[in-house]
């Protein structure tokens, strides 16, 4: 019963993930194109999609942790891998490759995020050093006259 939970809660999170992952490529063509109202939305859909996440997390291991009290284990560590290795030789094998399987999609998924969320800071960064620049530059320009009045 708390494996099924546990696997509906992961099968939950990856989907969020793979969501999360979708909204960070879409923002991406948007920090390009320059459309703020659009970059508004991707944002609000990307923290939202953060949150749940977030709960997903904070579930598994409260799931995590509820196993382990059952099994009468005194582990504290919510990793998935920790938890294949206690539960080998008590569940069969096809449990184990699942909770593997899963550890290595959200992993994979994860770290597809991150790249993605580091190129988007590297577009938005560059974008604000463009404005910058070009403040920079027309109040440099303001100093001097626009025509020269000399003839």
């Amino acid at each position: 019963m708390v494996l099924e939970k546990l696997f509906e809660t992961l099968e939950v999170e990856k989907k969020n993930l793979q969501k999360l992952k979708s909204v960070a490529e879409r923002k991406q063509v948007i920090l390009v194109s320059s459309d703020r109202e659009k970059l508004e939305e991707c944002t609000l859909e990307e923290e939202r999609y953060i949150l749940n996440v977030r709960k997903d997390e904070a579930l598994r291991i409260k799931i995590i942790h509820e196993f382990y009290l059952q099994l009468g284990l005194k582990r504290n560590s919510p990793k998935l891998s920790l938890l294949a290795n206690c539960l080998k030789g008590k569940v069969e094998e096809t449990v184990i490759t699942l909770l593997s399987s899963y550890e290595k999609d959200i992993k994979s998924l994860v770290l597809e995020i991150s790249m993605l969320n580091h190129r988007n800071l590297f577009l938005i960064q560059h974008s604000r050093n463009f404005i910058t620049e070009t403040i920079n530059i027309l109040l440099k320009n303001k100093k001097k006259a626009l025509l020269d009045r000399r003839v």
